[in-house]
């Protein structure tokens, strides 16, 4: 499994992605949860096609993007990028769950990003050694996240 960090808006700083494949998101996200600049929260329930009176077959192939389709087509798409782009209404950080999971194309708004890199910046040096030794490519995620917080959050892709 691998994971691409996407920008929600462009950046003229540097890469737009963060490329994470198993071996190397697993220290990452372990160091993240340590300096708690990810925090264990719920993850939203997702819609389901019944729900809309739909059945899984009925918008396994659809595009979102079509104007043509059918209301409750449209609702249930609506649903699901509410899920997607969910954050508590004061995050103490990035919701784990968004982090080294799945790749849903989950939005980390830049509030997240905020309260994350606030937790790494006042974590005492003891503890980011402790958390951060020896993880590959750290300095990069975390000027990516700077980044980030400036540029709209990003995707989980």
């Amino acid at each position: 499994m691998s994971w691409d960090m996407v920008l929600v808006s462009e950046s003229d700083l540097g890469d737009s992605e963060y490329h994470f494949n198993a071996t190397s998101m697993e220290p990452v996200k372990n160091a993240m949860a340590a300096l708690r600049m990810t925090v264990p929260v719920a993850e939203p329930r997702w819609p389901r096609a019944t729900d809309f009176g739909l059945r899984a077959l009925d918008i396994a192939h659809l595009d979102e993007s079509d104007p043509d389709l059918p209301q409750a087509v449209r609702e249930f798409f609506a649903a699901d990028s509410r899920v997607r782009e969910w954050s508590p209404e004061s995050p103490a950080g990035i919701p784990s769950y968004k982090i080294g999971g799945t790749n849903d194309n989950w939005l980390v708004t830049p509030e997240e990003v905020r309260r994350a890199l606030a937790a790494y910046d006042s974590a005492d040096q003891l503890a980011r050694e402790e958390a951060v030794g020896g993880v590959p490519g750290w300095e990069g995620w975390i000027s990516f996240l700077r980044t980030a917080a400036e540029h709209g959050g990003f995707r989980v892709e």
